[in-house]
């Protein structure tokens, strides 16, 4: 995969991530589909979003890595907008669960199939040399691991 993290944050490039096979070391995608609404909203925000966002700190040494909320595993575009703003705000709480550094986020605006708009989550970590690793505040630490 030759496109970076960084540069896929810069020009938010949600295109690129709604490919099938972009979830890698430096890529992770989450969603919760329109027909499906969330339940256990904090458990993801902790189990799903802070877990990788540690993973990326901790583990892809000059990459870091990009948490994308609102594409789903097979490059499926769910969006965020019809789970409304209490979803956003809750997802975006996801900076309580972090102690050390504290990674960039944005909306991104995107077209739907059917020419609507709507937005994604971008999460970019990058990784600190020589700084604190990044943990959950119940003390644990992730690194991002890949199976083949």
């Amino acid at each position: 995969m030759s496109r970076k993290p960084s540069e896929i944050y810069t020009t938010n490039a949600w295109d690129f991530l709604a490919q099938p096979k972009v979830e890698g070391q430096w890529f992770e995608r989450k969603a919760h589909p329109p027909s499906h609404p969330p339940r256990e909203l904090r458990e993801f925000v902790y189990n799903r979003m802070a877990r990788t966002i540690c993973g990326f700190a901790n583990s892809n040494p000059d990459v870091g890595g990009l948490l994308i909320i609102g594409i789903g595993d097979q490059g499926e575009l769910y969006c965020i907008d019809s789970h409304g703003s209490d979803y956003v705000n809750t997802l975006l709480s996801y900076a309580d669960r972090l102690d050390g550094p504290t990674p960039e986020h944005k909306l991104v605006e995107c077209t739907r199939d059917n020419g609507s708009t709507d937005h994604l989550i971008f999460i970019y970590n990058p990784f600190y040399l020589n700084e604190l690793h990044a943990r959950l505040m119940d003390d644990a630490m992730y690194v991002a691991v890949i199976t083949l």
